[in-house]
């Protein structure tokens, strides 16, 4: 895994599970700057919209938790 990728696909999951309070402390936690936390909310982003399309019709719950994502996503002006 390249350096680029490595921290925000390390973190990616935080944008699928967790609501903003708690992508918060994890993003506290971590230490992630501006920088980061911008490659990890586009990593998401990319993902999720994979998800709603691929999965729409053969697997609603993947098609959904990509809904969910790009409704956080955008909830938080990304």
């Amino acid at each position: 895994m390249s350096s680029i990728l490595a921290p925000a696909g390390s973190t990616v999951c935080a944008w699928h599970l967790f609501d903003e309070p708690v992508r918060t402390v994890l993003r506290t936690a971590l230490k992630a700057d501006e920088e980061l936390w911008a490659r990890v909310e586009a990593w998401a982003f990319q993902q999720a919209v994979g998800l709603v399309w691929f999965y729409n019709e053969s697997n609603p719950h993947m098609a959904d938790l990509g809904r969910t994502t790009l409704s956080r996503i955008l909830a938080q002006g990304g």
